[in-house]
């Protein structure tokens, strides 16, 4: 297995390449620059199979489209309440250069499904909060966790977009994110990856919340 990521679009989100050993692929969050995602497909000759999407505010979702046509791959969320924002993106993201929004998911996926691609096993982690439709992908074989704006090292999603709610988002998080390995990798959309341990002992938001 190998996980690669590039950083796109001007608020320098992180998108995944999780592969198995034959390079069949998931690619989660490809938010912006579709060539340069494009280029990586290329030059590591990936078979991408499905796009898994944590949420959809803009700069998670502008590269969904060209990927698809160019992969013929699947694209799958978790739930229909993010519809509204793959419509209307946010507007404090509206200086981005919004050149197509994606189509519908392919299908949906709800909490506790697992997505199969080659070797490959996610685990659907249904966490609202920073969006309606958030979610968490956990491949427990290989102790990752892709958290999305959902949790961050030290910091944790913003909840004042249309939709965040920041008491469902810290329960999310404690419920579902919390519960899993101390030892588990935490690779975000934005800034550097973390462990469930350190953000349990560390991070300053998920301290004395009592639910």
């Amino acid at each position: 297995m190998q996980i690669r990521r590039a950083v796109v679009g001007a608020f320098q989100e992180n998108c995944y390449f999780f592969s198995d050993d034959q390079g069949e692929t998931v690619v989660i969050d490809p938010g912006d620059e579709a060539e340069l995602l494009l280029s990586v497909v290329e030059r590591e000759q990936l078979t991408v199979r499905l796009i898994a999407n944590t949420h959809s505010h803009a700069d998670h979702i502008l590269a969904i489209g060209p990927l698809m046509r160019a992969t013929g791959c699947e694209f799958v969320m978790t739930a229909e309440e993010d519809a509204f924002l793959r419509a209307n993106p946010p507007t404090s993201t509206a200086y981005l250069q919004v050149r197509e929004l994606p189509p519908p998911p392919t299908r949906y996926v709800r909490d506790g499904d697992e997505l199969v691609v080659g070797t490959i096993r996610l685990r659907v982690l249904f966490t609202p909060g920073h969006t309606p439709g958030g979610a968490c992908y956990y491949a427990p074989e290989q102790g990752v966790v892709f958290t999305g704006d959902t949790l961050f090292q030290s910091s944790i999603g913003r909840t004042d977009f249309k939709g965040g709610n920041l008491e469902q988002l810290l329960r999310s998080i404690h419920e579902k994110l919390l519960t899993l390995p101390d030892e588990t990798t935490i690779l975000p959309g934005h800034g550097d990856p973390s462990t469930i341990g350190r953000e349990r002992r560390f991070n300053p938001f998920l301290q004395g919340w009592r639910g």
